[in-house]
């Protein structure tokens, strides 16, 4: 096979490969991984814990590195495989997606081993072949959601945790409507976005759109005071960088500039904000306050790592649609067509993988715009 691996650079691109959104990811996971801290406290007495957090510190300082990443990705596996099968759905679906993050690295950069490429090329490669994988994985997630609440007692308005959960939403936050009324459209309304958001990620035009509508649904759902459900929701959003930006892409251009002593200022704050929301959660179970207390002062630390996300997403769609707005002169782009990811061409060692994913070639190219042609390398390589 010559030469098969380079593939998804091959593309008439007139931007370079870089390691921006293999940065990128690597921020989100660090801060995914504070948020389930924050979340689930059991790491706080295991050793195995410990080590994931002082590698999930490593991982937010240094996020450019792939030995960091592995590090992080072994650690977090590690910790999580002790406390099988007693973890939320949401953890054995990230246990999936480190996986195969982490198979990702390990069979491209074997594979590099025979090729002459830079350290940053190499992190392009790696984060270019991850995004079918993880795009696959989320997906199916949804798909799944889906059709396992496809049953009598969901669809029955007197047991359906749709509406329970909705109930107890509506005691806690003022503004969501209870009632009778709201039985029904709670059902129907939750199969919606779930089907629709993995449909909208599905094609490329509406992946912006779909991005943006999982956003506020997942913030909705956090709302809830359930354990673990705004851990579940930042796991998400982190995972959606993959459908928005490729290894082309540098999601940090936008018209927020920061310095590099401001990215390390952020940082700081980032691990203060984590160490004060978990002393004050442990200040909480001390007092008797317990549970509630806690998870609504992890919820409130969420909503911050979420905003940071929110922004960077937004921001960088919105520098993009006036970039081809100007590029291609039209007067409206209802959404950025993002340069195009190719399907890896896999060694030989590990040919059933590439079949796996193959029919991601079929949405990654049914919408090849312009958009590749008026695209602007940014320079500003900020983190």
């Amino acid at each position: 096979m010559s030469d098969s691996i380079e593939a998804p650079l091959d593309q008439s691109s007139p931007q370079p490969v870089n390691d921006q959104s293999f940065c990128l990811v690597s921020l989100g996971l660090a801060t995914a991984s504070f948020v389930h801290m924050l979340s689930f406290p059991w790491w706080r007495t295991m050793l195995s814990g410990q080590l994931l957090l002082a590698s999930t510190l490593v991982l937010l300082f240094i996020p450019r590195s792939i030995l960091a990443l592995s590090f992080f990705l072994l650690t977090s596996l590690f910790f999580w495989f002790q406390k099988l099968p007693f973890v939320p759905n949401h953890i054995f679906f990230e246990i999936l997606v480190h996986a195969s993050m982490l198979g990702t690295i390990l069979v491209v950069s074997v594979y590099q081993l025979r090729k002459v490429s830079s350290s940053q090329q190499l992190r392009g490669l790696i984060y270019e072949h991850m995004r079918p994988v993880v795009m696959s994985a989320l997906i199916i997630m949804y798909l799944f959601t889906v059709l396992h609440k496809l049953n009598w007692d969901f669809l029955n308005p007197t047991v359906s945790c749709a509406v329970s959960m909705h109930k107890e939403l509506a005691t806690l936050v003022p503004i969501v409507p209870s009632g009778t009324w709201t039985h029904w459209p709670t059902i129907i309304g939750t199969l919606f976005f779930e089907l629709i958001i993995p449909l909208g990620l599905w094609w490329r035009k509406t992946r912006v759109a779909a991005v943006l509508v999982g956003l506020f649904f997942h913030w909705f759902l956090a709302l809830h005071p359930h354990g673990g459900i705004y851990s579940f929701s930042h796991l998400l959003y982190v995972l959606y960088a993959v459908f928005l930006f490729s290894s082309r892409d540098n999601p940090f251009d936008t018209r927020i500039k920061i310095p590099r002593f401001g990215v390390l200022a952020i940082k700081l704050a980032a691990v203060f904000l984590f160490g004060l929301a978990l002393f004050l959660q442990m200040r909480a179970y001390k007092s008797g306050n317990g549970f509630f207390a806690a998870n609504a002062i992890g919820f409130y630390t969420w909503l911050i790592f979420a905003t940071w996300l929110v922004v960077l997403y937004t921001c960088h769609s919105t520098t993009h649609m006036e970039q081809a707005t100007r590029a291609c002169g039209t007067a409206h782009v209802s959404s950025p067509d993002f340069p195009s990811t190719r399907l890896p061409q896999w060694p030989g060692s590990v040919p059933q993988l590439k079949n796996n994913y193959c029919i991601f070639d079929v949405f990654e190219y049914s919408h090849r715009g312009d958009w590749q042609q008026s695209s602007l390398h940014a320079e500003n390589q900020v983190f």
